[in-house]
């Protein structure tokens, strides 16, 4: 437990001070690869700095200091290949999941969790809640990549290996995945407080807890479903983390239905028998 609460300690005392500014078990552990992990970084560099170019300017401008934080997922990913034993055991299955049906199950999940229900009801005549316009398809496509892309960047894979890689996964050694989600979802409820609350996503208290205590829960149990399922994958894990932040903004759907969120959750903990510690199910 000690390694818990440090780990949620320096969560906050490190990333708080930035949020504030801002303003608005494994597969097989690789061995030490310079070569590989200097190839990885630089290739996420690059794509992390044309999702910033894309998702911050527009029209495109080419702003070379935003390599800087660029590199900041770019060394998260390529740790998958450090010399240090403990980081490439945590970070290997960012790039090497043990089965990559599981990514795909994390990213197809959300938009027909979305679209399925809200097109049944607008059959009934329930009007959809429609995405900002674009000026064309392709334009509506590459936007949401974009948006998908930054969110799993720069939001879900620096989360993840922390909230579901270190903290869940130990946890969950000592409770069941169910009591482990809820253990998981309070600290990371309140860690987005200086976003929420400087203007970012719940800029007031009553989203707040629609947002982050409400709806969060089961998102929460659903995103540990997803984790053990695809053998603790913390690629499946930031893929649905992004998957949750992007297509509510990108597809039409029935806002209603989005309530069904929480029969999901109800359904994966009753069919994995999440009350269970792992060993014991």
């Amino acid at each position: 437990m000690t390694k818990i609460w440090a780990y949620i300690g320096l969560a906050y005392a490190l990333s708080w001070p930035l949020l504030s500014r801002s303003g608005a078990s494994h597969s097989g552990v690789s061995q030490p690869d310079r070569r590989r992990r200097f190839l990885w970084f630089i290739a996420m560099t690059l794509l992390g700095w044309i999702v910033l170019i894309l998702h911050a300017h527009w029209p495109v401008q080419i702003r070379f200091w935003l390599i800087a934080p660029a590199m900041l997922p770019a060394w998260v990913i390529s740790g998958a290949f450090s010399k240090d034993q403990g980081i490439r055991s945590l970070l290997r299955s960012l790039v090497h999941p043990p089965d990559w049906r599981w990514p795909a199950v994390a990213l197809l999940s959300m938009p027909a969790f979305l679209l399925v229900p809200s097109v049944l009801v607008h059959m009934f005549g329930v009007p959809f809640q429609w995405p900002a316009p674009q000026n064309s398809a392709w334009m509506y496509i590459a936007s949401g990549i974009v948006r998908f892309g930054y969110s799993l960047l720069f939001a879900a894979v620096l989360e993840e290996p922390g909230w579901r890689g270190l903290l869940l996964e130990r946890l969950q050694q000592r409770f069941s995945p169910l009591a482990a989600s809820l253990l998981v979802w309070l600290p990371w409820a309140l860690w987005h407080a200086p976003l929420d609350f400087g203007g970012w996503v719940a800029n007031s208290l009553i989203l707040y807890l629609e947002i982050r205590v409400i709806f969060l829960i089961p998102l929460t149990i659903l995103t540990t479903w997803i984790y053990n399922r695809s053998g603790h994958a913390i690629l499946a894990a930031a893929i649905f983390h992004a998957s949750l932040n992007t297509f509510p903004l990108i597809l039409p759907f029935v806002q209603k239905t989005y309530v069904l969120i929480f029969v999901w959750a109800g359904y994966v903990v009753v069919k994995d028998k999440m009350w269970r510690r792992l060993e014991a199910a």
